[in-house]
């Protein structure tokens, strides 16, 4: 019995030391943060408790005896690190260790999570050791600056502007910077631009967001910016739970009324329920307007058709004529209400006609309009703009994430969901537009505006990695993003330039959603040591504007006094109603090889190869339907107190006796549903070779093949060439042709990076860089196709004539890494474009041109220092020039309806998009005794252009420069609770646009939209 007590003790025991084993977990990586595959690690004592680091060098040792441990790590070639290590009970320790070569000394072992890629540190080395000119902005310092999303986290980068969501680097406006995920392209769904806007991804799903200025043949090669991916978050080494809830309270909007739209009950998740959607399909005008039908077109509906034509009538005029009355007298009489015999008596006709009218009529008009006699046509009765209270804005974060063993290997897992829900409004903005050149650049439009704009969505994140040995691992991810955006606008001429006063309200409610897939693998070729990565990424995205309102109406001011209401939609803007859908889905794949070249130990050299291959496909519909008038009689009509959805009330819409107040008619012409699709297939090779240890080469050559073709889905079908005279597309506009882009692109580039190190100061680079790169068209910029824009509230059309435009660019950085932990840098760059593509006001609208010659050039400074050990600043500053050679056109129509560009004169102004400088600086303070960081941001970017006078006499439209203040505070509560407050534009400076007239900036809009407090809560585990 006591045997069996001391066995069954023993067993207990035995077990007790086997599940309470600790577990170390990390990184290794060389001088040059290169990766090392191979690397062993293992207990002093007991060398058969030890791993060995896989391909991205990572490992994984679990320690299944008593405390301490003494652990080796060993690499040829390398100097041996020892450390020890003291468990507690089941622990998870994470240690990076970044070996030296042996002729030096260690100085140091790094110590970090996995998750290091949301660390300043983590970027900080890629930075130092990469073979292009990079920068970034890492998850840490998004926390302490509190940018919600990419969008605003980027614009704390050297270099970078913003502008609603899209980006501007070095000058170079958003058409030229490549944003990814993960370093693949998802689908714009934008109807004007070519880029994402980068506000759909929540900064609490990222670990870091990495900016390439200068190229090398293994990225695409349509950019010249910036090439910008945004890297999810990976999973953890050990379970980790996040939880953060946010309350935002705007001063000039929580709490207080703002102006909406008609809501659906399902607008907080990010999508319209069908309140606002209608079924479009076939829709035809009512055949009795804009007049009644005749007499003898209801008597034939009533089945006299043949009767009539017996006789040798086909058809009369009722004015009253004796003829014609006979003609319906005999009428009468086939319908039994008019005796033969009285056919003549003038009593017995107007007893039959009382009957006609009351029991005839009505079936005649009820055949002759088979689809009922209410036009309203399915739209809701939804034109008044809606007062609602401003709730807080709100959002809500959660994830989780852990590394567990599957089948034995090791299997980790990232699950995060963001949600959000904001409004933002000014009841006090302006809006104006001048004329052209010829009348002096006169105000021809000058409004009070009150704008506002509710956004809800949602996001998610699903991040899957499994190892299945050293040498090969495989990773998915899926992430849905959702958004609805209700954006409602009042506007109201101002009385000083014309006493009748012009009422607009613009209703827009947009939906979008996308869908992404990504698989990645990484393999090891054991003797040959070649890595192999393969990225697939599939997105499919969808936007929906399924009711677009626009309405106009005016009033007259006589001494101050209002003389009533007039409502004329066949005038002016008119009233009109949108349905617009644009699908698109991009496959993006890369295979690349790596084969290193040496074996030394000392020196990086490798070579990569491998080829790409994208499909993008995009299909764009646009219905309007525009309220007309029943009548010309009631073309102008008082609209009483302002109430559009009495005034537009359903019996409008209804036929009484023939004559109907107001119908829909639809627009829904050929040229408005369109398509395209682009392919390009990519294949490369470079060299990343270091000669010595004090200098390196990167570069090679990258070659595409381009396929883009985009057209009206019939005309294209129906085989109409370029120029048939049957591919209409409006009135002043031409006619939509198709368009397309087949050529072939060789694209070198070259860097060259000398490097000085010293172990008491740090790490020096001198990089020079060259290389050729494109800029391609985008599908929207070559289709024809005119469209009302709710931003500009002016059309916009595509030009398919446009080129792809060539830049060839020229970059040095010099950037010192210290010791310490500060850096330094300076930059100077400069670009030369051949075809460069702008948008400006063309002759109907804002359309897209090129520009033969343009340039750019500029500075860069950036540097980050500690002031003592609570403090650090980081600025960074940045200087632009630019020039287009800008060819100023007439536009003319010929009579086949085909366009003709004709020039005028050459002026010389800044490209599209530039600032001409930009201005950052954070400034952290941070008490790590009582848990305190405390970071002041302040951000400024200088006047660009953002709609360009392509055509002569149109003025350039500049964004102005605006302060922007920034502050947060974080305090920790114990060691898993902390709170923070983010007090976002505290100078509340408006956004404004406005002319570059000779007299001075003249508005185009001026919006302000308040100071937000946002004030969070946040777990972790």
């Amino acid at each position: 019995m006591k045997n069996s007590f001391f066995l069954i003790v023993s067993f207990v025991v035995l077990n007790l030391i086997a599940f309470s084993q600790g577990t170390l977990r990390g990184k290794i990586t060389d001088e040059n943060g290169e990766t090392v595959f191979g690397a062993k690690i293992f207990n002093k004592s007991n060398r058969a408790q030890g791993a060995i680091s896989d391909l991205d060098g990572n490992f994984n040792l679990k320690i299944p005896q008593s405390n301490p441990v003494s652990l080796i790590v060993l690499y040829m070639g390398y100097d041996t690190i020892q450390e020890t290590f003291t468990f507690k009970e089941n622990e998870i320790i994470i240690r990076n260790f970044n070996l030296q070569p042996t002729i030096r000394t260690v100085t140091e072992v790094v110590t970090v999570a996995k998750q290091t890629k949301a660390k300043d540190y983590y970027m900080e080395n890629l930075k130092k050791n990469s073979a292009t000119t990079i920068d970034y902005i890492s998850s840490e310092t998004m926390k302490k600056t509190g940018d919600a999303n990419v969008t605003a986290a980027v614009a704390r980068v050297s270099g970078v502007s913003t502008n609603g969501g899209l980006i501007t680097v070095r000058g170079i406006g958003d058409r030229y910077v490549k944003t990814t995920l993960n370093g693949s392209r998802i689908p714009t769904l934008d109807p004007l631009t070519n880029n994402i806007k980068m506000d759909i991804f929540p900064s609490s799903l990222i670990d870091n967001v990495i900016i390439t200025k200068t190229t090398s043949p293994d990225l695409p090669g349509d950019w010249s910016g910036a090439y910008l991916s945004v890297e999810t978050k990976d999973y953890p080494d050990q379970l980790e739970v996040n939880v953060e809830s946010q309350f935002g309270y705007n001063n000039q909007t929580s709490f207080k009324d703002y102006i909406t739209s008609q809501r659906s009950s399902s607008d907080w998740l990010g999508f319209d329920n069908g309140t606002r959607l209608r079924e479009h399909g076939a829709l035809t005008s009512p055949s009795v307007a804009p007049t009644p039908p005749s007499l003898y077109q209801e008597l034939k509906a009533l089945g006299l058709g043949d009767y009539y034509t017996s006789i040798g009538v086909n058809g009369w005029i009722d004015d009253g004529s004796k003829k014609n009355e006979m003609y319906f007298r005999l009428g009468l009489t086939q319908l039994g209400i008019l005796p033969k015999a009285l056919i003549n008596d003038d009593a017995a006709f107007t007893e039959a006609k009382k009957t006609y009218d009351a029991v005839y009529h009505p079936k005649a008009l009820e055949q002759i309009n088979p689809n009922g006699t209410n036009y309203s046509n399915g739209f809701a009765n939804n034109w008044n703009t809606k007062l609602r209270k401003a709730p807080l804005n709100f959002s809500q974060t959660f994830s989780i994430g852990d590394q567990k063993t599957l089948f034995g290997k090791p299997f980790g897992y990232l699950f995060g969901f963001r949600y959000g829900s904001a409004v933002r409004f000014d009841p006090n903005g302006t809006s104006q537009r001048v004329g052209d050149e010829k009348l002096g650049y006169q105000i021809e439009q000058m409004d009070y505006a009150e704008i506002s704009k509710e956004t809800n969505s949602w996001s998610s994140l699903l991040n899957l990695a499994y190892k299945f040995n050293e040498r090969n691992k495989l990773s998915l991810l899926f992430m849905p993003n959702f958004s609805g955006t209700n954006d409602v606008a009042n506007f109201q001429s101002k009385p000083e330039l014309d006493p009748e006063i012009v009422v607009r309200k613009n209703m827009f409610y947009e939906q979008r959603n996308q869908v992404i897939y990504q698989l990645a693998s990484q393999h090891l070729l054991e003797k040959s040591k070649m890595k192999i990565d393969y990225n697939l990424s599939y997105t499919k995205g969808n936007s929906l504007a399924p009711d677009f309102k626009t309405t106009q109406y005016s009033y007259m001011l006589v001494d101050g006094q209002n003389k009533g209401y007039e409502f004329s939609p066949n005038t002016g803007a008119g009233i009109n109603r949108f349905y617009r859908t644009l699908k698109e889905s991009i496959i993006d794949t890369r295979l690349s090889f790596e084969l290193p070249l040496s074996d030394s130990n000392t020196l990086l050299r490798k070579l990569k190869f491998g080829g790409a291959y994208l499909r993008n496909d995009r299909k764009s519909d646009n219905i309007d339907y525009k309220l007309v008038l029943g009548n010309a009689g009631i073309a102008l009509e008082n609209l009483q107190d302002e109430d559009l959805d009495n005034y537009l009330n359903d019996k409008r819409f209804t036929i009484n006796n023939g004559i109907i107040d107001f119908y829909y008619n639809k627009n829904d012409f050929p040229r408005n549903h369109s398509f395209g699709y682009t392919n390009i297939a990519a294949t490369y090779a470079m060299l990343d070779y270091e000669f010595t240890k004090y200098m390196r080469f990167a570069g090679g050559l990258r070659v595409e093949k381009t396929d883009i073709f985009t057209d009206v889905q019939s005309y294209h079908d129906l085989g109409y060439k370029k120029n048939d005279l049957r591919r209409v597309n409006g009135d002043g506009f031409p006619l939509v042709n198709p368009a397309g882009i087949d050529e072939l692109n060789f694209l070198p580039c070259g860097s060259i990076i000398y490097k000085l190190k010293s172990e008491k100061i740090g790490q020096t680079n001198f990089r020079f860089n060259y290389s050729q790169t494109v800029a391609r068209p985008s599908m929207r910029e070559l289709n024809d196709l005119a469209v009302l824009d709710n931003e500009f509230r002016s059309l916009i059309y595509g030009n398919s004539d446009l080129k792809t435009a060539h830049i060839a660019n020229y970059d040095f950085r010099g950037e010192s890494f210290f010791k310490n932990g500060d850096n330094l840098s300076f930059s100077l760059f400069y670009k030369d474009f051949k075809n460069h593509i702008e948008m400006g006001f063309g002759s109907a609208g804002i359309t897209w041109d090129n520009i033969e010659k343009s340039s750019v050039k500029g500075v860069e400074f950036e540097a980050r220092k500690g002031l003592g050990k609570n403090f650090e600043l980081r600025a960074n500053v940045t200087l632009v020039k630019s020039n287009s050679a800008f060819i100023r056109k007439t536009f003319e129509i010929s009579p086949e309806g085909i366009k003709v560009y004709v020039p005028i004169d050459t002026i010389n102004r800044p490209m599209f998009g530039q600032a001409p400088y930009i201005i950052n600086s954070i400034a952290t303070w941070k008490l790590d005794s009582v848990g305190l960081n405390a970071t002041l941001s302040y951000n400024i970017q200088g006047p660009r252009l953002v709609i360009a006078g392509v055509i002569k006499g149109r003025p350039d439209v500049y964004e102005l420069p605006r302060h922007t203040l920034d502050f947060k505070v974080i305090k920790k509560l114990g060691s898993k609770f902390s709170t923070s407050l983010l007090v976002r534009d505290i100078l509340n400076a408006p956004v404004r646009r406005a002319y570059k007239l000779p007299s001075g900036w003249t508005d185009f809009d001026n919006f302000r939209y308040g100071t937000n407090f946002l004030l969070s809560f946040a777990y972790k585990l």
